[in-house]
């Protein structure tokens, strides 16, 4: 695939530090951001290629697609075939937390889905597992 990445589609929800769900608890204050980047063989990001974000009041406690503009200063991330590129997904939330759907079943075996615990410093693999995320691109 070669093109401009036009939209990210994915399913996320957001939860209280008390028990999850519950609207009384302190739920996430900062919004959630989505970059498309390149990524390091470890799959730690390199280079934001674009970067948009969600207010936590546009993201329900029950889990919903969202979809989001690529950019939001308009300009869509362009990507070349045979290259590898991520989705970062992120708060700076110091209550709440967000939750994304996703499958263990090794669904797309090309792809591979990180985490940090520790503000991106490092990543970690989870084999097997993949967010459930779709993209659009035009060429």
């Amino acid at each position: 695939m070669w093109g401009a990445i036009k939209y990210l589609d994915f399913t996320t929800f957001r939860a209280d530090k008390q028990r999850p769900g519950n609207p009384a608890g302190p739920g996430p204050n900062a919004d959630l951001v989505i970059d498309v980047v390149t990524v390091d063989s470890s799959g730690k990001p390199t280079s934001t290629l674009s970067s948009n974000s969600i207010p936590p009041g546009r993201i329900g406690y029950s889990p919903r697609n969202v979809v989001v503009p690529a950019n939001a200063t308009g300009s869509n991330p362009a990507i070349n075939e045979g290259s590898t590129y991520g989705i970062y997904v992120h708060t700076t939330s110091t209550s709440g937390c967000y939750g994304f759907a996703h499958n263990d079943n090794n669904p797309y075996s090309a792809g591979k889905e990180y985490y940090s615990n520790n503000g991106g410093a490092t990543f970690a693999l989870e084999p097997n597992r993949a967010l459930k995320v779709k993209t659009v691109a035009q060429p």
